[in-house]
Formats: structure tokens, C-alpha cells, sequence
């Protein structure tokens, strides 16, 4: 069983210029204490966007997200033992922030460019961003990226875009030893494990 609210309020204190607020919480399992599916998960996110000339519009946000679950059992007593601590008292929190900046730049009626740069800091949290016509999936510590597409009308049924983007990011400790196997001597994980991505995209779409 689970329950979620959203809400949202926007302010157009002038037609060019919008603030947008909207607050979204969740909550999954909510009658099984022990259960380690069980999360309470709170985000918010303020915009502030603006239309400029030509239908170009600049927004500027800010997202933060946090969410509180039951513990692992293992890290109670690790490696988890026959007879070790197992009640799942209190709270893991994990949270985050994320700022972006997303760019709409019409050349004419057939050519546009949207662009967007964002950076986040994330305490176990993860972030959903859509990136234009694709969904990408934050779950890191912390990382940076930018990237752009370019739209282009060929005819009335046939579109053309053209993406790049660079992703930069620091991954979460990550072991590699089997579980509880622990080595007699020697670190066993690595704390942070720097990665870089260059991605290039191209689609045609044919409405028929």
C-alpha cells in the first residue's frame, strides 16, 4: 500500500516571466515497519522561467529530494551474521541537490536548439531528468553535465534532430569482494570512481 501527494503553484507576476513551486510526497509500504521496501520520499523544485523574444525561453532551476527507509540488515552487523543485531530500528536518510539551466533557441520556423547544464551533489539520492526527448537517470554522488539538441523540420512529416552531450560524475564505493568475504588485508572497495561520457544521438522521426 502507498500513498503520494503532489502539488504545484506558479506566479506570473508578468506575461514573459513565470516562478513555478511544486512539492511531491510519497510514501510506499506504510503498514509494514520491518519491511525494507517500506520509504517516505519528499522533493521539491522552484523554476524560475522566462520567455524571451522569438518563442526562446531560459529557466533556472533547483531540486532537492531526500527520502527515509529502514536500514540494511547486513550493515547492523557487517558482514551479517548467524545471531547478529537484526531489529531495523530507526532511519536511513539519503538526500540530494541538483541546479540546472535549459535553453530553447529558435533560428526559424524549421530550426531550433534546446541546451541544458546541471550539477548535483547527492547523499545516496538519485534525480530523474529529462533531457528534451530522453529520460536520464542521476545515481551518483556527485557529477556535472551539459549537453544540446538540434531539431530540424525536412518537411511537413519528417523531423531530424541531432544530440550531443558530456556527462561527468563520481560513482558511489564500490566493492569487489563476494559478500561477506571479507580479504585478511587490503582495502576491498574503491571509496570514489571518476567517469566520463561523450554521447552523440541521431533520430529521424516520419510521421505518417
Amino acid at each position: 500500500k502507498g500513498v503520494r501527494f503532489e502539488g504545484k503553484l506558479e506566479f506570473k507576476p508578468i506575461q514573459q516571466l513565470r516562478f513555478k513551486l511544486r512539492f511531491k510526497e510519497q510514501v510506499k509500504r506504510y503498514e509494514d515497519d520491518l519491511d525494507r521496501g517500506k520509504s517516505q520520499a519528499d522533493e521539491l523544485e522552484l523554476k524560475c522561467l522566462t520567455y524571451l523574444s522569438n518563442f526562446d525561453k531560459i529557466q533556472l532551476g533547483y531540486i532537492y529530494t531526500r527520502v527515509n527507509q529502514p536500514p540494511y540488515l547486513s550493515i547492523l552487523s557487517n558482514p551479517a551474521e548467524p545471531g547478529g543485531a537484526d531489529m531495523a530500528q530507526a532511519n536511513t536518510l539519503t538526500d540530494g541537490d541538483m541546479i540546472y539551466v535549459d535553453y530553447t533557441h529558435r533560428f526559424n520556423e524549421n530550426l531550433k536548439m534546446v541546451g541544458s547544464f546541471s550539477f548535483w551533489y547527492a547523499n545516496g539520492a538519485s534525480f530523474w531528468d529529462f533531457e528534451d526527448i530522453e529520460l536520464d537517470f542521476e545515481q551518483t554522488d556527485k557529477g556535472w553535465k551539459t549537453w544540446f539538441n538540434l531539431h530540424s523540420k525536412i518537411s511537413n512529416n519528417l523531423y531530424l534532430s541531432l544530440k550531443y552531450k558530456y556527462k561527468q560524475f563520481k560513482t558511489r564505493e564500490i566493492e569487489f569482494r563476494e559478500y561477506n568475504d571479507i580479504p585478511d588485508s587490503g582495502e576491498y572497495y574503491f571509496k570514489t570512481v571518476e567517469r566520463k561520457e561523450n554521447i552523440i544521438r541521431l533520430q529521424l522521426d516520419w510521421k505518417f
